[in-house]
C-alpha cells in the first residue's frame, strides 16, 4: 500500500549531463532520418542535395553521420572512464553536437555554398578529437593512441570525399569512404574489447587477438587499395575473415551470458560474413555492394544498437530497494526488448546481403523492405531509450564537482562503470 502512496522520484533534464545521452539521441533520431530519406531518393530518383551524388550522399552520410554520431557518444564517455576527469560540460557537448548536425543539414540547403559544406563536415572529427583527450591516460595508453590516430585518419578520409566533390584532387572520394569504413571496422574490433571484457573474461589470448585482427584489417585495407590481383585479395580476406572469427571462439559461447554478449557475437559474424563475401566479390561470384552493406547493415548496424543499449540501460545507478520497479525496467524487459530490436535489425542484414544474392529480379525491392526494418529498428529504439536518455532521476545527477571520482573502474557483474567517491556519507545513498 505504501508504494502506491510514495510519491515518484523527480525527473530532471539530463541531455547534455554526458556524452552518450547527446550523440546517442541524435543518432537514434539519424538512423532513423537518413535511411528515411534514402528510401524516398531511391524510390523516386531525385537527388536530396547538389553537393553530393545521391549514393554518394547515402554512404556519406550513414559514416560520417550516423555511425560518427555513435562512436562520438560512445567515446566521449569512455574517455572520462579512462581519465578519472570530470563530465563534460554541457555547453561543450552542445557545440559538438551542432556542428554535427550542421554538417548532416547544410548539404541539404539550397545554394549553400560547398566550401562552407566541406569546412563543417570536416571540422568535426578533429573538435572530437580535441574534447576527446584525457589528462591521464597511463593505464589505458594503446587503446588511446589508437582512437586519437583513428579520429585524425577519419578526419583525412572525410578531406579526400570533400578534396574529389570540390574538384581539387580526382577519383579520391571511393578511397576516402572505403579507409572509413575500415577504420569503423578496426574501432569495432579495439573498442568491442571493452564491452566484451565487462560480460566475459578478458583473457591474454583475446589481447592478443585483438592485436593480430588490428594487424590483418591493416593489410587488408593496403592489399584492397593496392593489389587488383583477385587471388590475394580473395585469401587476405579469408585470413581477415578467421582472426574475427577465432575472437568469437576465445569468447566462449555460454547460455547464461546476456544478450547483449550474444548481439555482440552476431556483431562479429556479420563482420566475418562480409570478409567472406568479399572473398567471393574478388571473383565475381556476388556483387561487391552486397559484402560492404555486410559490414555496414550487419556489422556496424548492430554494433551501434549494442552499444547504445548497453551504455544507457547499464549505466544508471540501481534504484532503492524501496522503490518499486516498473516492468519496462525490469531485466526481463529489458532481455525481451533486446533480443527484438536485434532480431529486426538482422531481418534488414538478411534482406540486404543474403536475399539478393539468390533473388537479384527482386533487388529494388529488397533494397526498400530492408530500409523500412532498419527504420523499425530504430524507432523501436528511440520509444525506449529517448526517455531514458533526455531524462534522469534526480539521484542520478553528476557530482558535484568536490566530489567527483578520482576514477571508474568497469563492474564485472553489472557491466556499468562505478567510482569511489571522496568522503562519501555513512548512510545509505540512492
Amino acid at each position: 500500500m505504501n508504494d502506491f502512496l510514495r510519491e515518484p522520484p523527480q525527473m530532471q533534464f539530463a541531455l547534455w549531463k554526458l556524452g552518450y545521452r547527446a550523440f546517442f539521441f541524435v543518432a537514434i533520431l539519424a538512423g532513423v532520418a537518413l535511411i528515411g530519406l534514402w528510401t524516398i531518393v531511391y524510390s523516386t530518383k531525385l537527388s536530396p542535395t547538389n553537393y553530393y551524388e545521391p549514393i554518394g550522399w547515402h554512404g556519406h552520410e550513414m559514416l560520417f553521420g550516423f555511425a560518427v554520431a555513435v562512436m562520438a557518444g560512445y567515446l566521449l564517455t569512455l574517455s572520462e572512464s579512462w581519465s578519472g576527469t570530470q563530465r563534460k560540460k554541457g555547453s561543450v557537448l552542445l557545440l559538438l553536437v551542432l556542428v554535427w548536425a550542421a554538417g548532416r543539414i547544410s548539404p541539404l540547403v539550397p545554394d549553400m555554398p560547398p566550401a562552407f559544406i566541406a569546412f563543417i563536415d570536416v571540422v568535426f572529427l578533429p573538435l572530437l578529437a580535441l574534447v576527446f583527450t584525457p589528462q591521464r591516460i597511463a593505464k589505458v595508453r594503446f587503446h588511446y593512441n589508437f582512437v586519437f590516430l583513428c579520429l585524425w585518419l577519419m578526419t583525412l578520409a572525410n578531406m579526400l570525399i570533400h578534396a574529389q566533390i570540390l574538384g581539387i584532387l580526382e577519383n579520391s572520394a571511393e578511397p576516402g569512404q572505403g579507409l572509413m569504413l575500415y577504420l569503423m571496422l578496426l574501432m569495432v574490433v579495439v573498442l568491442g574489447s571493452q564491452v566484451s571484457a565487462q560480460q566475459v573474461h578478458y583473457s591474454a589470448t583475446e589481447k592478443r587477438i585483438t592485436l593480430l585482427s588490428v594487424l590483418a584489417m591493416t593489410a587488408f585495407s593496403i592489399v584492397v587499395v593496392s593489389v587488383p590481383d583477385p587471388l590475394i585479395l580473395a585469401v587476405m580476406a579469408l585470413i581477415t575473415a578467421l582472426v574475427f572469427a577465432s575472437r568469437i571462439f576465445v569468447w566462449r559461447l555460454d547460455k547464461q551470458q546476456s544478450p547483449m554478449m550474444w548481439a555482440l557475437y552476431n556483431a562479429y559474424i556479420w563482420i566475418v560474413m562480409g570478409f567472406v563475401l568479399y572473398s567471393l566479390s574478388a571473383y565475381g561470384y556476388v556483387q561487391e555492394v552486397l559484402c560492404l552493406h555486410a559490414f555496414t547493415v550487419g556489422g556496424l548496424g548492430t554494433m551501434s544498437v549494442i552499444i547504445m543499449m548497453h551504455m544507457t540501460l547499464n549505466n544508471r545507478p540501481p534504484r532503492p530497494k524501496t522503490e518499486p520497479v516498473s516492468f519496462s525496467d525490469s531485466p526481463r524487459s529489458i532481455t525481451y526488448f533486446a533480443i527484438a530490436i536485434i532480431v529486426v535489425i538482422n531481418l534488414a542484414a538478411i534482406s540486404r546481403v543474403f536475399i539478393p544474392i539468390f533473388n537479384q529480379q527482386t533487388y529494388s525491392g529488397l533494397i526498400l523492405v530492408s530500409s523500412l526494418f532498419w527504420v523499425l529498428t530504430f524507432v523501436l529504439l528511440f520509444l525506449r531509450l529517448a526517455p531514458a536518455l533526455t531524462f534522469a532521476r534526480a539521484d542520478e545527477a553528476p557530482l558535484p564537482k568536490s566530489a567527483a571520482a578520482p576514477a571508474a573502474a568497469p563492474d564485472t557483474k553489472t557491466g556499468s562503470s562505478t567510482a569511489t567517491v571522496a568522503n562519501k556519507p555513512k548512510q545509505a545513498t540512492s
